[in-house]
């Protein structure tokens, strides 16, 4: 049997290629999303770090070169060769960078290179919770005692997917895993990540806003709601670019998106923006 990963990826440790894909399989899918508008089965498998066969293996009967922009795709899950045969072995999707004990991810729409760090050893001692949810074994220091849902990292979690699945922020997850650093550099494999904690609510995927357009997800914070265009910000969609095409100033989509910051630094990729209003 030979099992297939793909994960929503900024940098992926580098891992064995995937043979021919055999017409038996199935797909455990974990997350879908809808392609943005114009977009080829090429630049939607770009957008999510993977390459075009890779999108194919993980929606069959899926038809190129176009793609329908109204359906919604499978872009990070598994794919199982032949469902009978144990012992699974885990492939992932091109990359050049060397496989580390470090995962990394880089989610911001202007790659930022990270420097290496010494390697800590992630904690081991169960923190009390107090809210009657069992804390796992390994964990990174300093993680919030209220945690009450958590997210094991394996070798191929990046941030991103991990932001994408359990439907939270950036702001949050580092809030309550500091260990991972600013820019979640920091995440290591073999250890539990917290991704909720008591009171705290999942992102919404999608808002019907009065005016009765629906916003795709996902979307950064504070988007306004009357917004009536979106934009799909994809990894090599650069705010300049974005501004010319859609004839809108850096003081207008500032004020629809603030999350975004002044300067454009806080845009980032795999999510929608606002450039245009009621």
């Amino acid at each position: 049997m030979h099992l297939t990963t793909f994960l929503a990826v900024g940098l992926l440790p580098a891992l064995p290629y995937a043979r021919s894909i055999p017409s038996r399989r199935s797909v455990d899918c974990s997350f879908h999303t809808s392609p943005d508008s114009g977009a080829t089965c090429a630049t939607f498998a770009d957008a999510w770090g993977m390459s075009e066969d890779d999108l194919k293996a993980l929606n069959t009967g899926i038809k190129c070169p176009n793609i329908d922009t109204g359906a919604t795709y499978c872009v990070i899950g598994s794919v199982n060769d032949n469902p009978d045969e144990p012992s699974p072995t885990a492939v992932g999707p091109k990359s050049t960078t060397a496989a580390s004990t470090k995962v990394t991810s880089v989610i911001k729409t202007t790659p930022t290179a990270v420097s290496p760090t010494v390697p800590q050893k992630p904690s081991t001692t169960k923190q009390p919770s107090g809210n009657g949810v069992k804390t796992p074994d390994a964990i990174q220091e300093g993680m919030v005692t209220n945690c009450n849902k958590f997210h094991e990292v394996k070798d191929t979690t990046t941030c991103q997917g991990i932001l994408n699945y359990n439907k939270i922020t950036l702001a949050d997850f580092i809030k309550w895993n500091p260990a991972v650093g600013k820019d979640c550099s920091k995440l290591w494999k073999g250890t539990s990540a917290c991704v909720g904690v008591i009171g705290s609510k999942p992102q919404p995927t999608a808002t019907a806003p009065s005016n009765g357009i629906k916003t795709p997800s996902p979307i950064q914070a504070g988007m306004v709601k009357n917004c009536v265009t979106f934009h799909y910000i994809s990894s090599t969609t650069t705010c300049q670019a974005l501004l010319k095409y859609r004839k809108i100033t850096m003081g207008q989509l500032f004020k629809w998106n603030p999350a975004v910051k002044k300067d454009c630094s806080g845009l980032w990729k795999d999510t929608h923006a606002c450039v245009a209003v009621k």
